[in-house]
């Protein structure tokens, strides 16, 4: 992509390529879980809110406020959350943790405290 890589980028070694190296996991299985990563980015990069110039610009740090905001939001406010968004938000933080050693993705967002049950269950009368 540049000329000069930082050595930090040309010695990182992501779970996935780890995990071809040693076996544990099929060069077609890698192709697939990266596949899904890219796809599940590309969803999140289009339902997140759109950032304006004062908020964050990656992607990573769209998602850390998107859950932020999402942990501010009144529990009926957060049921009207896209679940689409939910859906590809939380996977793309497990995949990220589970197979790319995105560790501070998966400690930021761990602190994400989903809403307790009876928030999101109506109670019938």
């Amino acid at each position: 992509m540049y000329e000069t890589r930082p050595h930090i980028c040309r010695s990182y070694r992501c779970g996935v390529l780890d995990s071809v190296a040693d076996g544990s996991l099929e060069q077609e299985q890698a192709v697939q879980l990266v596949s899904q990563a890219r796809s599940l980015t590309q969803t999140l990069a289009t339902l997140l809110p759109a950032p304006d110039p004062e908020s964050p610009k990656t992607l990573c740090q769209r998602l850390f406020a998107f859950y932020r905001g999402l942990q501010q939001l009144a529990p009926e406010h957060r049921q009207k959350t896209n679940p689409a968004l939910l859906l590809a938000a939380g996977s793309l933080q497990i995949m990220l943790t589970n197979h790319f050693k995105v560790h501070e993705l998966g400690v930021q967002l761990a602190t994400f405290q989903p809403p307790d049950r009876d928030e999101r269950t109506p109670q019938s009368s």
